[in-house]
C-alpha cells in the first residue's frame, strides 16, 4: 500500500512538472573563493625584475639552498645575454654576492638558475641612506596586481617590467586610485622585447595620487614586474605573490615607520575582510573589519594595534592581493605577506647587510603551540648551531641577528608558520617576505 502511495505521488509530481511552463533562463555569477598560492615559492629558478649597482647604490644578489648546488645568474641586456656569473654552494648554505663585481651598469635584472631544488633568490639594494628587499618570483603569471603605491608630494613611483625570455611581451597596465579606474593610453599595450625590460614611470602619467594600486595583464608573452617606491633617498621593492583569501603578514611595523595595509580586489564582485591581530600574549580576532569594491582597493592604517612586536592576519571573503608598506619621514618599506603557511621557509638575504640591524619574524596562528628552528647560513654553509624560538599559540616573535657574516636563513618547524625579515640603518629600513618551501 505504501510502495503504491509512493508511486501515484511520483506521476503526479511528473505530470506537474511537465505540464509547468518553462522557465526563464537566469545567469548566476558565483564568487570565485579559492585561495590561490602565488608566483614565489623555492624551485630551481628565480626571476630578479630589479637590481641596480652604480655610483651609489649596490644590490646584493641572495640566494638561499638546501642542497649542494651550482648556480648561474644571467644578464639579459637589450635582447642579448650581457654577462653570467656561475657560483657553487653547499647545501644547506646561502650566498650574497655583491651586483658590482658582476656589471655595474645601472639597473640590471638577472635571472637566477639552480641546478638542484629546493633554492631561492632575492635582492637587497642599498644604499647612502637607501635600504631596500625584495624576494624574487619563481614563476610567471598572466596577471600580475601590485597594491601599495603613491605619488603624491612628488614620490616617484615605477613600475618595472622583465622579460628575460627570448619571445617579445604586450602587456596593458590598469590602474586604479582613490579617483577609481584610471584610463591611461600610455599604459594599454605596452611592448617589452625579449631579453629586456621596461621601467614604467607612473608619476609622470598619474601624478599626486594618494594610492595607487596596478594590474598587469599580459596579452602576449610572459613578464616579471616589480613596483619601485622612492621617498626622498629611501626606496622600497615589492613584486605580486598571487591571490588569496587568507594573508599573513609577520613584520608589521619597524621603528618609526607608519605601517598600513594596501589591499586590492580584481574580481568582479566586493570582497569583505577581517584583520586579526597577534602579539607576543596571544591574539586578537576580528580587530579591524572592511570592505573592498569590485576591482577597487583599500588602504587601512595599521599602526598602534598593539604594543610591541605584533603581525597581522588578513582574512577576505574572496581572493585580494594585499602589501604592507611602512611610510617615515624620508624613508618607505614595503613587502607582500604570505599567502600560505608552510612548515620550512627560506629567508635569501636575511643578515647580509652588516651595517644593518637584522631581525627575523616569526607567526604561529594555529591552535597549537610549535618551536621554531632557525639556522644562519654563509657560502660555507651553516653558521654556528641551529638556534630555537618557542611559539605558543596564535603569538609572533621578533628576533634579532646579531651575528656578522650571515647571508640567508632557512627556518623550519614541526607546524604551520609563516615567516618575514627586515633590517634597519638610522636612514632607511628594509622589508621582505619568506619563501615557503613545498612539501
Amino acid at each position: 500500500m505504501r510502495r503504491a502511495l509512493v508511486a501515484v505521488l511520483i506521476g503526479v509530481l511528473a505530470v506537474a512538472v511537465w505540464l509547468a511552463p518553462a522557465p526563464e533562463p537566469v545567469t548566476v555569477e558565483l564568487p570565485v573563493t579559492t585561495a590561490t598560492a602565488g608566483p614565489v615559492v623555492a624551485s630551481n629558478f628565480s626571476n630578479c625584475a630589479w637590481a641596480i649597482a652604480d655610483d651609489t647604490r649596490e644590490t646584493l644578489m641572495s640566494i638561499v639552498t638546501l642542497s649542494d648546488v651550482e648556480v648561474q645568474l644571467t644578464f639579459p641586456v637589450a635582447g642579448e645575454i650581457r654577462e653570467t656569473y656561475p657560483e657553487s654552494l653547499p647545501g644547506p648554505g646561502a650566498s650574497a654576492i655583491p651586483l658590482s663585481t658582476i656589471l655595474s651598469l645601472g639597473v640590471s635584472p638577472a635571472v637566477v638558475e639552480f641546478s638542484d631544488s629546493p633554492a631561492a633568490a632575492g635582492v637587497i639594494a642599498e644604499g647612502e641612506g637607501s635600504l631596500a628587499g625584495d624576494l624574487c618570483p619563481s614563476s610567471a603569471s598572466k596577471v600580475w596586481v601590485l597594491p601599495g603605491g603613491t605619488t603624491v608630494q612628488d614620490r616617484p613611483l615605477d613600475l618595472q617590467l622583465f622579460n628575460p625570455f627570448p619571445e617579445d611581451a604586450l602587456v596593458t597596465v590598469e590602474a586604479i586610485s582613490e579617483e577609481g579606474f584610471e584610463p591611461v593610453p600610455d599604459l594599454e599595450r605596452v611592448s617589452i622585447p625579449g631579453r629586456s625590460w621596461r621601467t614604467l614611470a607612473l608619476g609622470d602619467v598619474l601624478p599626486f595620487r594618494q594610492r595607487l594600486s596596478v594590474t598587469v595583464r599580459t596579452e602576449q608573452g610572459r613578464i616579471i614586474p616589480a613596483m619601485v617606491q622612492t621617498n626622498g633617498t629611501d626606496q622600497a621593492i615589492w613584486t605580486d605573490v598571487g591571490r588569496s583569501e587568507v594573508w599573513e603578514f609577520p613584520l608589521v611595523a619597524v621603528g618609526e615607520l607608519q605601517p598600513f595595509l594596501a589591499i586590492a580586489n580584481a574580481g568582479p564582485l566586493e570582497v569583505t575582510y577581517t584583520l586579526d591581530v597577534f602579539t607576543a600574549d596571544g591574539p586578537v580576532e576580528s580587530a579591524v573589519e572592511g570592505l573592498v569594491p569590485a576591482e577597487g582597493h583599500d588602504r587601512i592604517s595599521v599602526a598602534g594595534l598593539a604594543d610591541g612586536a605584533y603581525a597581522v592576519r588578513l582574512r577576505a571573503d574572496g581572493p585580494v592581493s594585499a602589501v604592507v608598506v611602512g611610510e617615515g619621514e624620508g624613508q618607505v618599506a614595503a613587502t607582500s605577506g604570505a599567502p600560505l603557511t608552510a612548515r620550512q621557509w627560506m629567508l635569501p638575504g636575511a643578515g647580509a647587510n652588516s651595517s644593518a640591524q637584522s631581525s627575523l619574524w616569526f607567526l604561529n596562528t594555529g591552535a597549537d603551540s610549535i618551536t621554531v628552528t632557525y639556522q644562519l647560513l654563509d657560502a660555507g654553509g651553516t653558521v654556528d648551531l641551529p638556534s630555537k624560538v618557542a611559539l605558543p599559540a596564535g603569538t609572533v616573535r621578533r628576533v634579532p641577528l646579531d651575528q656578522i657574516g650571515v647571508s640567508g636563513v632557512i627556518a623550519e618547524s614541526t607546524g604551520l608558520f609563516s615567516a618575514a625579515w627586515s633590517a634597519e640603518t638610522e636612514l632607511a629600513t628594509a622589508y621582505a617576505s619568506g619563501i615557503p618551501v613545498g612539501e
